[in-house]
């Protein structure tokens, strides 16, 4: 009964897994998919720093680089974002065929893009595996708050959402701060 965990090193995912973990599922590998520029589906930012992270919480790490990322020129998200699922999809044809027991499910750290969810549980469904997305559809400052009052530090290094303009890159959240309006 293996898990996998889709692991980018954010705050989402990595809180995905500590749920998980907490849960008892085995989480046996982290997959980090590293896509080139933008990206519909994955978390961009930082994700050469995943390696640490899963280096820190012991789980061995499966880079997923996909040379032809952005290759296919296209202004519809559908078409790109079931693309870039691709690559994906097929690490993880090729990791369940190499652990043991095969893959039984992996977490995901969604929380409200039913662009990424939808296309995950197909995937998902397509590979007869389980997902587990313990954050999905939750309230997002309850999830902060969840995550510091677990002992998360929460840098941004990226805002792409709303309410959320550049000041706040490089600020280091806390309890309090979060706390704020």
């Amino acid at each position: 009964m293996a898990w996998v965990s889709l692991f980018s090193g954010g705050k989402d995912s990595s809180w995905a897994l500590y749920r998980a973990q907490e849960r008892g599922l085995p989480v046996e590998r982290l997959v980090t998919v590293h896509p080139d520029g933008d990206s519909y589906m994955y978390h961009v930012p930082a994700t050469e720093l995943a390696g640490l992270a899963a280096e820190s919480v012991g789980i061995p790490l499966v880079d997923v680089r996909p040379d032809d990322f952005g290759a296919e020129e296209t202004t519809d998200a559908g078409t790109q974002g079931d693309a870039e699922l691709e690559p994906l999809e097929a690490a993880l044809e090729d990791l369940d065929a190499r652990l043991d027991r095969g893959i039984t499910g992996i977490t995901v750290g969604a929380v409200e893009s039913e662009f990424q969810n939808s296309r995950v549980q197909g995937m998902a469904d397509r590979l007869e595996v389980d997902v587990f997305a313990p954050l999905w559809q939750r309230n997002p400052r309850e999830l902060g708050e969840a995550m510091l009052a677990a002992g998360f530090e929460i840098t941004i290094i990226r805002v792409a959402a709303g309410g959320l303009d550049e000041s706040w890159l490089g600020r280091t959240l806390g309890l309090a701060s979060s706390r704020r309006s």
